[in-house]
């Protein structure tokens, strides 16, 4: 697997899984992505602790779609956990998206709950009759 570090934290790293070779580079990180980036988060020791992938909105170059976040379970609501988040938050900001999309099932209060912190807003739900689980499109805008 060939990795590019992003960004480091105090606690964290922040990995792009650059197979694809992407443009993923500090000196120009307003290019976008070209098709879905996977990113993986390690602790300091290079243990993955989680990962979540960003893909382009195809026909329009300021949204990014947020899609398969997982962070194990033993970090989840703690300190490391929201550390977690936040570089998932600053990652869309660092490639130039003014605007993030991802999906949430609403009888998640967890996520729902997360969501809101982070200042996502619920602007659509449906029925996923695919699986039955009832969703909702959040979106945010970034701090560009």
């Amino acid at each position: 697997m060939t990795r590019k570090l992003i960004k480091t934290s105090t606690n964290l790293k922040l990995y792009a899984n650059n197979e694809n070779e992407q443009n993923i580079d500090q000196d120009e990180p307003d290019k976008g992505l070209l098709s879905p980036q996977k990113f993986i988060v390690t602790d300091k020791k290079e243990s993955e602790i989680g990962t979540f992938t960003l893909a382009p909105m195809p026909g329009c170059c300021g949204l990014v779609v947020s899609t398969a976040l997982f962070l194990i379970q033993e970090y989840r609501s703690t300190p490391i956990g929201k550390e977690f988040m936040e570089l998932k938050e600053w990652t869309p900001e660092y490639l130039g998206y003014s605007a993030v999309i991802a999906t949430v099932q609403l009888e998640n209060m967890a996520e729902l709950k997360s969501s809101a912190k982070r200042q996502y807003k619920i602007i659509a739900n449906w029925r996923n009759d695919r699986t039955g689980n009832e969703l909702g499109i959040i979106f945010k805008k970034t701090n560009l």
